[in-house]
């Protein structure tokens, strides 16, 4: 793993976070995002790709 971020939502009842990992080839990164909530009003969720975007108004995307 290269470098992890992580944000809680003023309430403490949201989570959301990205992972970018290391690969095999040069100069190549992978990112995984993940929110989730305590409260029950989202459910898991993950994402992959070369660039994520994660943020605390639910836009949540993969490439």
């Amino acid at each position: 793993m290269v470098r992890d971020e992580y944000a809680v939502s003023q309430d403490g009842m949201k989570m959301f976070g990205v992972l970018d990992l290391e690969t095999s080839f040069d100069g190549c990164r992978f990112s995984i995002g993940v929110r989730n909530s305590n409260d029950k009003s989202m459910r898991l969720a993950l994402t992959v790709g070369y660039r994520v975007f994660v943020c605390d108004n639910m836009a949540f995307r993969g490439d």
